[in-house]
């Protein structure tokens, strides 16, 4: 029987605008979050309890993150990292309907 020369694995995505609605059992089972900017207290308080690398002073620095700046924690990273994310070259169309445009009452 041959050896295999790795394990396969399975990689999981999660992404919220909201942590707190993740079950923290799910939650305590990633091994790397990417963290951007996060105002609410109910949100810190979720991921510091997930991350036992986070401490409240590293959880507090998480308000001020500038726009792409995102905090990498994980087992993989003894400290948690500060990253900057490059915008894409080609921007997303993500405005919303023009319900305004298309139901104005001209006839």
């Amino acid at each position: 029987m041959d050896k295999v020369p790795y394990e396969y694995g399975l990689n999981v995505c999660l992404a919220t605008q909201r942590p707190r609605d993740i079950t923290e059992g799910v939650l305590s089972q990633m091994g790397t979050l990417i963290v951007h900017r996060l105002t609410n207290d109910k949100d810190r308080e979720v991921v510091e309890r997930a991350c036992g690398e986070i401490d409240r002073a590293a959880s507090a620095f998480l308000p001020n993150l500038r726009p792409g700046q995102a905090v990498i924690i994980g087992t993989d990273f003894p400290i948690p990292l500060t990253i900057q994310i490059e915008e894409p070259s080609t921007r997303p169309i993500s405005d919303g309907p023009g319900y305004q445009k298309h139901w104005s009452n001209k006839d």
